[in-house]
């Protein structure tokens, strides 16, 4: 079980953290953002797909720590949430708006 944990902490980093980082760290640079906000957010997209497979896949074999994946299936789905609705404005408003 303590392998399955260190797996999602892991995707989680790899998944969440470092995408995320990019963004806030080109965020200054329109040309560099511009080359790098799509796939950071498909890494982000996907990764919190993964992440929630895995979480409810785990969660239903668990008998102990169900409160940990839970709250790592949450974190799961606000990722989805959040990285499909930027992508889909995106995606939309590509020719539109100049993003």
């Amino acid at each position: 079980m303590i392998k399955k944990i260190v797996l999602n902490i892991v995707l989680l980093l790899t998944t969440y953290v470092v995408p995320l980082y990019l963004l806030y760290t080109f965020q200054d640079s329109a040309i560099r953002i511009g080359k790098i906000q799509i796939p950071a957010l498909l890494v982000l997209f996907f990764g919190s797909v993964l992440l929630t497979y895995l979480t409810n896949k785990h969660r239903k074999q668990a008998v102990k720590h169900k409160w940990l994946w839970i709250i790592f299936e949450i974190i799961g789905v606000v990722g989805v949430c959040y990285s499909g609705f930027i992508l889909s404005l995106l995606f939309l408003l590509r020719h539109c708006c100049g993003f």
